[in-house]
């Protein structure tokens, strides 16, 4: 079974939501936060309507690249879907996750993707965080979390982090 998001090279969504599993096994074993962020490109449909699919796939290419070059010890990165990307920060509390977050997000916004024409597209992206510690909640709960706040940051605007904690009861 293929754990790599052909396109982008990064975990597919398989991999990336065993790996998180795995990570939630962790942290409810060591008593520990975990982190986990939802991101969405913003207006990508309009990147693909304007300037073809070709593009959009370099588009996420560059995003996934961004991305993946931020990444720290132990935090996960997937393309989850279309131009969605699940990042995983174990042992990170809410805080915590949402400077990461932002420092992406940031990442993101930084350097325009270079097209083959010479010029350049601006790309941003939103972030929604969701964090537990000593995680007795699934994975679902978790995401379903996290994109209740990415809702959050595209009503505010897009290209934002917005977070939410998630309770021990959930």
């Amino acid at each position: 079974m293929a754990t790599t998001d052909p396109l982008t090279g990064i975990s597919n969504r398989q991999r990336v939501l065993d790996d998180l599993d795995v990570a939630v096994e962790t942290a409810r074993r060591d008593g520990a936060w975990l982190g986990v962020c939802e991101v969405d490109l913003d207006h990508f449909k309009q990147v693909n309507d304007t300037h073809g699919h070709d593009i959009g796939d370099l588009v996420l290419v560059t995003v996934a690249e961004r991305l993946s070059a931020r990444l720290q010890e132990g935090e996960l990165l997937g393309r989850v879907g279309g131009e969605e990307f699940l990042l995983g920060m174990p042992r990170l509390d809410l805080a915590e996750a949402a400077a990461r977050a932002e420092d992406f997000r940031g990442a993101v916004e930084a350097l325009p993707a270079a097209l083959p024409d010479g010029s350049a597209l601006a790309v941003t992206a939103s972030f929604g965080v969701a964090a537990t510690y000593g995680s007795r909640c699934s994975v679902e709960t978790l995401r379903s979390a996290a994109d209740r706040a990415l809702y959050e940051a595209k009503a505010g605007g897009r290209n934002a982090v917005r977070t939410t904690e998630v309770g021990l009861s959930e």
